[in-house]
């Protein structure tokens, strides 16, 4: 699926191995549901600045422009990570 200029900058697989790397992200996603670039269709995003996450975060968002899917995907309980990303059909 090409990539429109509305999300073009967020068409990368970024891993998340630490605590601030997963706040950085929801930040990074927070701030694109903001200003609707994505909106969200598997949900809810947590807040960015709570020290306590859910065991697993799983969100999905979609691209207004082009409907393009991202997900991240982060298990917190036991510290693996995760990554976040655009889904690959390929």
């Amino acid at each position: 699926m090409p990539v429109c200029s509305k999300c073009a900058e967020l068409d990368l697989t970024v891993e998340i191995r630490s605590l601030g790397e997963l706040r950085k992200a929801l930040r990074g996603i927070q701030d694109n549901l903001a200003d609707g670039t994505l909106e969200e269709v598997i949900g809810p995003t947590p807040p960015a600045d709570t020290t306590r996450f859910p065991d697993f975060v799983s969100t999905g968002y979609a691209c207004r422009g082009c409907s393009r899917v991202f997900r991240l995907d982060v298990e917190t309980y036991h510290g693996r990570g995760g990554t976040w990303g655009p889904v690959r059909y390929d």
